[in-house]
């Protein structure tokens, strides 16, 4: 339960247990999007490290796919491009889901 209310803190700013209302911020859905390090566009054999995000705030636990599965290898949130192609990327964490279309080059 903790984990979860971090999580919560994390994507909407708010601690959570506080009644909406007078007195408390009620809260906000966020943006969500995704960021990375590594060269773009990339190359078979780049890497990228990975993170979604939320209101531009890294958030914590993520689910990170790349579609079709032959273009890349996931080590937590390194990404390793084998082979060259288009695709796209998608992460979640909880209900929620970003994606990024990417051409990985030669």
């Amino acid at each position: 339960m903790r984990f979860w209310m971090l999580l919560l803190a994390a994507c909407t700013g708010r601690a959570g247990g506080a009644e909406d209302g007078a007195g408390s911020d009620s809260a906000q859905e966020c943006e969500y999007g995704m960021r990375f390090e590594g060269p773009d566009p990339p190359h078979v054999g780049d890497e990228w490290e990975l993170w979604m995000t939320c209101d531009g705030i890294d958030t914590g636990v993520m689910i990170i796919r790349i579609y079709p599965g032959e273009l890349a290898k996931i080590d937590g949130r390194i990404m390793t491009f084998v082979a060259a192609g288009e695709g796209k990327i998608r992460m979640q964490t909880g209900a929620h889901r970003v994606s990024m279309d990417v051409t990985i080059l030669p």
